[in-house]
């Protein structure tokens, strides 16, 4: 979802409608699942599993991607979550990668139960800097009470692309005044 092309699905879609995610036990490279019994309800031959696997795609500037898995996870989704997280580093994004110590695939999410867990802590943090910077881009909130305590000398340290480059785009029109805010995603 962070990777999408949303405009190119529907024209009126903000082009950063899903700047961040936080992906627990991702799968971003589908090429080895052409040889699964998964692939026969999937049907992909190499190509198309290219084109659908995210760590390959190109990515819109300024996303952020945490992918977590659990350290007890086969090494498949450890190789992934590691992989996708260097290949979207080199493409500009901000990214986090972490194993969890005695988590699984199917445990791995209990964390996020807990208000107290740190990943519990990491999703709303995600979610208030987008917030935020929505709230700014409108005008509702000055840079100084952001998060970051954004100004010009901060700028390219500030969430995403820095204050210069969105009072720019939203110069440009690139962000509309009534849409919605979003929040981070799970993949």
């Amino acid at each position: 979802m962070v990777a999408t092309d949303w405009p190119s699905l529907y024209p009126k879609a903000p082009a950063d409608l899903v700047p961040a995610g936080y992906s627990l036990s991702g799968l971003f490279d589908l090429a080895p699942l052409l040889k699964t019994s998964t692939n026969q309800d999937l049907k992909l031959d190499a190509e198309t599993a290219q084109a659908v696997s995210p760590q390959f795609w190109p990515l819109p500037p300024g996303r952020v991607l945490d992918t977590v898995v659990g350290a007890l996870e086969s090494s498949e989704f450890i190789r992934q979550s590691r992989e996708v997280t260097e290949a979207w580093r080199q493409g500009g994004a901000e990214t986090r990668y972490e194993e969890i110590a005695a988590m699984n695939h199917f445990t791995i999410v209990d964390g996020l139960t807990d208000p107290q867990n740190p990943m519990t802590a990491r999703v709303a943090e995600l979610a208030q800097r987008i917030q935020e910077r929505r709230l700014w881009l409108r005008g509702w909130l000055p840079a100084e009470q952001r998060a970051g305590g954004c100004c010009e000398d901060q700028c390219e340290t500030d969430y995403v692309r820095g204050c210069r480059n969105f009072a720019e785009d939203k110069h440009r029109g690139e962000y509309a005044d009534d849409r919605e805010p979003s929040t981070a995603t799970t993949m």
